[in-house]
């Protein structure tokens, strides 16, 4: 694979990513309130980049594996390699499809969301002294959406047109 391919998918899955978000934001800000929407659109934008570049990792290693090396085996690093690939693109997966909650007009679900969110965190922390920027953006993201999400349901901030009607009183 050349240089300039890996750079054209890479500028145009940025593209997508964030033309994502921002019809999540869109669609979340009509159907079930703004701030919800604008957290939806955080949680798709962190879940759908963890996840094309933790794909972007096992096309790496398995490229690298199988073409790159003299000797293709199944080693302990090959194997954490394909681990950790498997576990950023699961909670990559996790937060689109939480944040997907807005196009059926329902709220995200956000346990799920904070689960993919502090999931990222988890298996990108180890990581930052090996791979600073990488790891570290992938970090920094998850702990932003983990405190967008938390500070919202936490915050007691209204997330849908749901929570916000009062409730009846009973008598």
């Amino acid at each position: 694979m050349t240089d300039e391919f890996q750079l054209a998918v890479g500028r145009t899955a940025l593209v997508l990513i964030v033309v994502g978000s921002l019809a999540v934001i869109v669609v979340g800000a009509r159907r079930v309130g703004v701030a919800t929407g604008i957290v939806a659109g955080l949680t798709w934008f962190v879940g759908s980049a963890c996840a094309f570049l933790a794909s972007a990792h096992l096309v790496g290693v398995i490229w690298t594996a199988a073409y790159v090396n003299t000797y293709f085996g199944w080693t302990f690093r090959f194997a954490s390699l394909l681990l950790v690939g498997f576990w950023l693109i699961l909670a990559g997966v996790l937060c689109v499809v939480a944040a997907s909650e807005v196009f059926r007009g329902r709220s995200p679900d956000w346990r799920r969301a904070a689960s993919g969110a502090l999931l990222l965190a988890l298996v990108a922390g180890p990581l930052v002294p090996v791979q600073p920027e990488l790891a570290g953006g992938v970090v920094t993201l998850a702990v932003t959406d983990l405190v967008a999400i938390t500070g919202f349901r936490v915050g007691g901030w209204a997330l849908s047109r749901r929570e916000r009607k009062p409730a009846p009183i009973d008598t």
